[in-house]
């Protein structure tokens, strides 16, 4: 005892089924999310990793409170995603359906309603339900699996609606991300998100008497972004091979914070901020 929210994933590179679903047995190695091959033979089962949680001396774990979604892997593999913590969830994890380790992302204060869905190249989405907060939060992963990029924050349905499920597609490259939402009647809404881009400068204030340069590097998912169009007071450059663009700030410039905005095809739009401080 007892199964839940069972879903279903097959591997097109292996043809092979696999079942995967929540047990709340309180064993050691059989609580939390588990998966077994279906087809075409019976396979050995397998517990994800950081699913269950040694919690004041018993084994406990998150119900993840929709079907578990699986998602079929560009190049192979079947994954799925699931919340890691207890009593609360603060990071996600991503597991390739029998392997003995899993990939995790530091992602919020109380995760739930976790889901994955296989874009182009190996990349993998990742998206979630911060509980109680007004968005719905996504990452893209870089084609190794070994980085994400920035989170992106899609605002709930009904300006803060309660979430009750996720379901996401990423066939064709960005995330089509179908939420059922709503207080006192439940509705489905979907969006398409596109990766989110992490911008970060070199330097995070000018001096107002001298003036000064700085740079904007911009990449995803560790990889610099070539071609991005980058705007700081009135002028626009493009980044380099290496992600990069160099804005000179003039001498006696007004004093205060002011925006740097940088755009790319392929990517939601995205902004930092420069302070010039006397």
């Amino acid at each position: 005892c007892c199964a839940y929210d069972t879903g279903l994933g097959y591997d097109s590179t292996a043809n092979q089924t696999w079942a995967v679903w929540y047990s709340n047995s309180g064993g050691s190695t059989t609580n939390g999310i588990l998966a077994q091959p279906i087809g075409p033979s019976l396979g050995t089962l397998s517990q994800a990793p950081g699913s269950n949680v040694l919690f004041q001396g018993t084994n406990d774990s998150l119900a993840p409170n929709q079907r578990i979604v699986t998602a079929d892997r560009v190049g192979g593999g079947v994954y799925t995603a699931y919340a890691v913590g207890y009593p609360t969830a603060t990071k996600i994890a991503l597991w390739q359906l029998g392997a003995a380790t899993a990939t995790t992302l530091p992602a919020g204060n109380d995760i739930q309603l976790v889901g994955t869905a296989a874009a182009p190249k190996g990349r993998m989405w990742l998206y979630w339900w911060d509980a109680g907060s007004s968005a719905i939060e996504v990452a893209r992963s870089n084609p190794a699996l070994t980085r994400f990029g920035s989170v992106c924050h899609v605002p709930t349905p009904q300006k803060g609606a309660t979430v009750w499920s996720l379901v996401g597609d990423a066939g064709e490259g960005p995330l089509q991300l179908f939420a059922s939402a709503g207080d006192s009647t439940a509705q489905v809404y979907d969006t398409v998100v596109d990766p989110c881009l992490h911008i970060a400068l070199s330097r995070k204030s000018v001096g107002w008497p001298h003036g000064g340069s700085f740079t904007v590097a911009v990449s995803d998912a560790g990889a610099p972004v070539k071609g991005a169009r980058v705007s700081f007071g009135g002028r626009r450059k493009v980044t380099d091979a290496a992600g990069k663009a160099r804005f000179v700030v003039a001498r006696h410039h007004k004093l205060g914070r002011f925006p740097v905005s940088v755009a790319a095809s392929g990517y939601e739009s995205g902004s930092a901020s420069i302070k010039v401080r006397a």
